[in-house]
């Protein structure tokens, strides 16, 4: 990850930059959190794909999807590698 550029939020996959209206950051310990409303899940180990409306902990499961065009979503990972899919009509 040498490569990619860092900001106090975290890592930026060079190949999602050009996307303006897609902001993203892979984050570690010390990073911050963006502000703004944030959707975030416990995370288990499961096929469990909550889908997110609003702030807050939105329950169990693995993944989190979102078609609220200002919601942040927070995941945690630890031992599984984190995997951001966006479109931008949804």
């Amino acid at each position: 990850m040498n490569s990619w550029p860092r900001n106090k939020f975290g890592f930026q996959a060079p190949g999602l930059l050009r996307f303006e209206w897609l902001f993203h950051a892979f984050g570690t310990i010390d990073s911050e959190v963006p502000p703004g409303p944030l959707a975030s899940v416990r995370q288990v180990h499961s096929a469990s794909v909550i889908r997110a409306a609003s702030a807050g902990v939105q329950g169990e499961g693995d993944a989190l999807i979102t078609a609220a065009p200002d919601l942040f979503l927070g995941i945690r990972t630890a031992d599984c590698f984190p995997v951001l899919i966006a479109d931008r009509r949804t």
